[in-house]
């Protein structure tokens, strides 16, 4: 809640991120070497000037770095949701790789919608050529899972409100 007050970033959303990456568990660490709560890079951690070790830590600085990916595409006029879906892609994929996608999305002549680039992301996994480190079917499977992990928790906390209720 904390982080999502300090971010403006709805707090299940953040409680979404941190399910796909961690399972909630602060010491989780992947097979590329990122670790924490909120999977941050050593580089990204050190950026945020983070320790990857204190769980509410990696948490503020997560979301703060999530919200640094919702601003970079404040040139893209695009929903708020669909924004939103591209900055879960750029966290999990760097800024760069979905520089990458949007550009190939503009030459295929696609718009920049969340349904957009995710039709350019399965065209790339599908053709095999998903080139340049885009990690188009990663990027894709990351966003999907969010999406549904903060639908699920948005409908329990919603039927948690209706029953204080009453």
């Amino acid at each position: 809640a904390k982080a999502g007050a300090e971010n403006g970033i709805d707090p299940l959303l953040i409680a979404a991120v941190i399910f796909q990456e961690s399972r909630i568990d602060p010491s989780a660490v992947s097979f590329t070497g990122v670790r924490s709560i909120m999977q941050l890079t050593t580089g990204t951690a050190a950026m945020l000037n983070v320790n990857r070790l204190d769980p509410e830590g990696c948490i503020l600085g997560g979301a703060r770095y999530l919200k640094m990916m919702n601003d970079s595409l404040g040139d893209l006029d695009i929903s708020e949701w669909d924004r939103w879906c591209l900055a879960l892609a750029a966290y999990n994929q760097g800024p760069a790789n979905l520089r990458i996608a949007l550009r190939l999305a503009d030459a295929l002549g696609k718009g920049k919608s969340w349904p957009e680039i995710r039709k350019v992301y399965r065209s790339l996994q599908n053709s095999g050529r998903a080139s340049q480190n885009v990690r188009s079917g990663e990027a894709l499977a990351y966003v999907e899972n969010v999406r549904y992990y903060y639908y699920v928790l948005t409908r329990l906390a919603s039927g948690a409100a209706s029953r204080e209720a009453k």
